[in-house]
């Protein structure tokens, strides 16, 4: 493997300005999604694997596959506020601003204007966005929140949107829709003349 794919040359790294150019690009910010977004789907096909080996129906969707699916839906959101705002990322950091893993409840109605029309999403769309950014936050990463309120809160609102949806073929198919419209929003793709093909 050619590590200076991975790792770009140190004078490439250092030269003025290439920190900013790196993060304004929308791409960048895609192709990682892209990059979790397979290993998401990895984790679904190990889980469907499973549950064909075991020959049994569960409830339950693995929390890293929802960590992975937040972590690919945050970047996505990022690549379209950087790609609508490009003061959030200035010469030197991320605007503080950007730096949160809840940034579809802490945005949708401030920088995530490009989630407007033409590309308006659907409540379950929407919902399925706020409820990916609990495994991000904290449910696919720790036991616990920092608070007792969002631990009650947060797994109340994850109960019911999962009984929503208890077929993991079915949260796979929401996810897998929102992702591809998020990658045209953040990529300049007019869904008029490129519909997504559900």
């Amino acid at each position: 493997m050619d590590m200076t794919v991975l790792y770009p040359a140190r004078k490439f790294r250092l030269s003025p300005g290439n920190y900013a150019r790196r993060g304004r690009d929308p791409f960048h910010w895609v192709v990682q999604a892209d990059n979790l977004h397979d290993a998401a789907i990895a984790v679904f096909k190990q889980i469907m694997q499973d549950r064909a080996d075991l020959k049994t129906e569960s409830m339950w969707i693995d929390d890293v596959y929802k960590y992975l699916i937040g972590m690919t839906l945050e970047n996505l959101l990022k690549a379209i506020m950087i790609r609508d705002d490009q003061s959030l990322v200035n010469e030197h950091q991320l605007h503080k601003g950007i730096r949160y893993h809840d940034m579809w409840r802490r945005q949708k109605d401030n920088k995530l204007k490009a989630l407007k029309e033409p590309y308006n999403l659907s409540q379950d769309e929407q919902d399925f966005l706020k409820i990916a950014e609990y495994y991000v936050v904290w449910m696919g990463r720790y036991p616990i929140p920092t608070t007792e309120k969002a631990y009650r809160d947060d797994l109340d609102a994850i109960e019911a949107f999962e009984k929503l949806h208890p077929n993991i073929e079915d949260f796979d198919a929401l996810f897998n829709r929102v992702y591809h419209i998020l990658v045209q929003i953040a990529l300049g793709v007019d869904r008029r003349r490129y519909p997504i093909k559900t």
